[in-house]
């Protein structure tokens, strides 16, 4: 306040770093050089659980009382309700009411937050279809097909790039499957 502009923590932490010993007149909070002061690491370590779970119990706080009873019964995940509480206590209302038919998993939870505008907002309709799962047809997953290394070492000498051998085998499926037609 008697010197603005300076930065007098700045001032105070450089004289420390030139002279341990030195006295600092005023109130101060400096730390040791590589040294940080984490509130939630310091309770943690009282509480006996890690930085990050803190921050999730904290986060789960902002969640309606609905859905905080669902993460305390356990039908809802401690990550799935951080998700959650990002979003507005309108749109969790309606969340909780959809969650006495439909359980609510971690991707859903993360659709619903990716789905949600600025103010956490999500139109009813969006949140029924993500929850019971009508949001996407399902997509069927391609097959995976391995060649043995008998068959692979009768057409393909060692020293043949993967990206070679890939375009070798969609020429040649390609030409069996006109030929196929043709019959």
């Amino acid at each position: 306040m008697f010197s603005p502009g300076k930065r007098n923590d700045i001032i105070r932490e450089l004289t420390l770093l030139e002279n341990p010993n030195a006295e600092i007149s005023g109130d101060t909070t400096l730390n040791p050089v590589g040294s940080k002061l984490d509130t939630s690491e310091s309770v943690g370590k009282e509480y006996g659980v890690s930085k990050g779970s803190v921050v999730r119990l904290i986060r789960i706080n902002k969640l309606i009382d609905e859905l905080k009873a669902l993460v305390d019964s356990g039908e809802l995940s401690i990550r799935a309700g951080v998700e959650l509480s990002f979003l507005s206590e309108d749109t969790q209302a309606v969340v909780a009411e959809c969650a006495e038919d439909c359980k609510i998993d971690m991707k859903k939870a993360k659709m619903l937050r990716a789905s949600a505008d600025d103010e956490g907002n999500i139109e009813h309709h969006i949140i029924e279809s993500i929850i019971s799962g009508e949001d996407g047809e399902a997509k069927p997953k391609p097959k995976s097909v391995k060649i043995s290394n008998e068959t692979y070492t009768k057409y393909f000498s060692e020293g043949v790039k993967a990206k070679e051998i890939t375009e070798t085998i969609e020429k040649a499926l390609a030409f069996y499957f006109e030929n196929m037609e043709e019959n």
